[in-house]
This record gives C-alpha cells, structure tokens and sequence, in this order.
C-alpha cells in the first residue's frame, strides 16, 4: 500500500529543471510571453510547461483570473525555493566552467542507415566550430 503513496522526494522526482525555469522566469515576468521570449522557448511551451508543474505537484501555482501572471499562495510558497534551487544549478554550471553546459544527444536509427548518417552526424560539430 505504500507504494501508491507520493512522498515528497519522489514527487519533487518528477519536477523537471525546465519546469522550474518556466515558473521562476514567469514569475518574475508577470507574463507568460515575456517569459517565453526571456527563455527562448515558443509561447505555447511554457504554459504547458507551467500545467505539467501544477500536475506533479497537485497545486495551481498562478490565478487564472488575473489578466497577468500572478501567483497563488501555493506559487508564492514554491517562488523562493524554486528561485534558490535555480541559483544553485546556475552556480553549478558556472563553477563547472563552459565544458559542463554540453549535452547528450543520442539519435536511434536502423542498423542500415547507421553507416550513412552517424559519420555525417558527427561531422557537424566540426563544421559549427568552422563557421
């Protein structure tokens, strides 16, 4: 029975790092456009990504009366956690240095088209440094 039970550091699990983003930029913002712009994400995703947050954490973070971004009791409870654990990641990533922003990207094709494409793949770094 214990198993269907949230607890807070599974629940807190589910929390992606873009989700926080999302929050503390719209936050801070007042709109969710001008987050989206701040972020450089296309305005549809942060909303979405805001809905995702109030889902895993069964909690409406921002009053969907208001004209503007505003934030419920729950929003303004989460903002300076949230807020906090953004500076530390951003803190992470700047005493790591550049090296640490590079990110993994894995690309699955059939065995086939492996030979033709993962050599090219792999060539476009090299030509973005190039340019």
């Amino acid at each position: 029975m214990e198993d269907l039970i949230e607890t807070p550091a599974r629940l807190l699990a589910k929390v992606r790092f873009r989700q926080i983003r999302c929050f503390v930029d719209v936050s801070r913002q007042g709109s969710f456009m001008a987050a989206s712009g701040a972020l450089g994400l296309t305005q549809p995703a942060v909303p979405r990504s805001i809905r995702e947050l109030e889902t895993t954490l069964e909690v409406t973070l921002f009053d969907g009366s208001q004209r503007d971004a505003v934030l419920t009791v729950h929003g303004r409870k989460l903002f300076d956690v949230a807020e906090a654990a953004l500076l530390l990641t951003e803190g992470m990533h700047a005493t790591l240095g550049p090296d640490a922003s590079h990110e993994l990207l894995r690309i699955g094709a059939p065995p086939n088209v492996c030979g033709l494409t993962v050599p090219a793949i792999g060539a476009i770094p090299d030509r973005l440094k190039a340019e």
